[in-house]
């Protein structure tokens, strides 16, 4: 969890030193802040493993214990990602809010109509996500190495 947070406090706290309390391209360190615990927030709520499962379980043969279950594959993969994301919610929303209600700098004026199609946008991709990631996952079943394929695809997609 805490190596989750890393990548995107870094890169807020480099622009920070940056901007040294200016603006740059009409961005106030305000902006910089918001936009890095945005992405923190949406990263997380995003975010799929299935790829290094599938490869992981294909290559070794657990994949076949899984196929016997009265459910598919795909269900526990959901599952696991639903709770996964209902975990970082629950964590991450109200860190924001109390952080907001300290920090002056953090917070927003927004209204619940930018909330309600956030949220929505966020489901959405949360879904691409998971169906590409499996999607690379089970290319496992005709590579050596699905995850090496999704690196290079997760390189590109970042670049």
């Amino acid at each position: 969890m805490i190596g989750a947070f890393i990548q995107p406090l870094v890169s807020m706290a480099v622009w920070l030193s940056i901007s040294d309390n200016n603006s740059i391209g009409g961005y106030t360190a305000h902006d910089y802040m918001v936009y890095f615990l945005g992405v923190l927030l949406v990263d997380r709520l995003t975010s799929t493993w299935d790829v290094w499962e599938l490869d992981a379980s294909i290559q070794d043969g657990s994949l076949s214990t899984k196929i016997v279950r009265p459910f598919h594959p795909v269900h526990w993969s959901i599952s696991q990602n639903l709770v996964y994301k209902l975990f970082f919610a629950v964590l991450l929303i109200p860190a924001w809010a109390i952080a907001a209600a300290c920090i002056p700098m953090l917070r927003m004026t927004i209204s619940l109509e930018i909330i309600a199609l956030s949220f929505f946008a966020i489901f959405l991709s949360s879904a691409i996500r998971f169906l590409i990631g499996f999607e690379f996952g089970l290319l496992a079943f005709w590579t050596n190495r699905a995850t090496a394929i999704y690196s290079l695809y997760e390189g590109i997609h970042l670049f």
